[in-house]
């Protein structure tokens, strides 16, 4: 398969995650973005050449997300509907499944990010933020401070996160 497709058919597949994850949550579909995210790990993993390094690439991504999501939790400065199990004490699947299919775009979709630490910066810390205001606008997550400084932290929290994501990333394909 061609570079291109795989481009195409990566970002689409997060698109659709995403959507799925907001939009099942809405519709109490609470397994719609996992099942998704599962079976865009098994398209994507047999798309790739490099199966181990990336599925190492979603794992660590994967964990940074969890220590994220969960500071986020238990600081009480955000909290979540659509938990598939009752309110664990870890954050609800559909947020680390938004994460780990951020963390296969990498080195597909969002390539062109790649070694450009201070676009990353701006990119998440514009982009994250958006997308934390769009859950909480469709009432599938709320913040506990004002808008405007639960935006500003996201945009901290998130203008770092994105780079070590791809430092992650640089360090794992690098060994």
């Amino acid at each position: 398969m061609n570079d291109k497709l795989i481009k195409i058919i990566n970002v689409a597949f997060f698109y659709l995650i995403w959507w799925g994850c907001i939009l099942g949550i809405r519709s109490d579909l609470y397994y719609l973005g996992p099942m998704l995210t599962a079976v865009f790990i098994l398209v994507h993993l047999n798309m790739i050449s490099d199966v181990k390094k990336e599925m190492m690439l979603m794992a660590c991504c994967g964990a940074l997300a969890l220590v994220v999501e969960s500071v986020h939790m238990h600081s009480g400065f955000l909290s979540y509907e659509g938990y598939l199990l009752s309110e664990l004490l870890l954050p609800p699947l559909w947020i680390i499944c938004i994460w780990v299919a951020l963390s296969a775009t990498l080195n597909h979709s969002m390539f062109f990010l790649r070694d450009r630490w201070p676009l990353m910066v701006l990119c998440g810390g514009f982009f994250g933020p958006v997308c934390y205001y769009f859950a909480m606008r469709v009432g599938i997550l709320n913040f506990h401070c004002s808008t405007q400084t639960s935006l500003l932290i996201l945009a901290v929290v998130c203008g770092i996160s994105l780079p070590l994501m791809y430092y992650m990333n640089k360090q794992i394909y690098s060994s």
